[in-house]
């Protein structure tokens, strides 16, 4: 994976690491009193939450390596690397199998966790 960004010079401070923004969500279910699970696994698929009352699964995504301008229009699929378009597929794929086995899934851009109303879940 390193290999294949070797030449890209990603903005830092527009992403930051993933770790920190799961944790943030993680804060604001546990202020809400709102049970969940982490690394919740799905036929080998590991989604970062499932709110088990709600039959919810959510995944915090990097605006980066989830593509986001090339899911608001902004690149072609062409334009992105490789490793992107594996997350790509791979998200796809995670979504599919949501809906096969019953669950709803959400997707939160890493820079909405602060705004993102935790209540519209509840």
């Amino acid at each position: 994976m390193e290999n294949e960004l070797e030449n890209y010079e990603r903005p830092i401070a527009f992403e930051k690491p993933c770790l920190v923004c799961k944790k943030q969500f993680e804060s604001k279910l546990l202020e809400h009193y709102i049970f969940f699970e982490t690394q919740f696994q799905l036929e080998g698929k590991i989604f970062d939450f499932f709110l088990p009352e709600k039959n919810l699964l959510v995944e915090i995504d990097g605006i980066f390596w989830h593509s986001r301008d090339y899911k608001e229009g902004k690149l072609s699929f062409e334009s992105l690397y490789p490793v992107q378009k594996k997350i790509f597929t791979n998200d796809k794929l995670k979504a599919s199998l949501a809906e096969e086995n019953g669950f709803s899934l959400i997707r939160i851009w890493e820079t909405d966790i602060e705004t993102f109303d935790i209540v519209s879940i509840v």
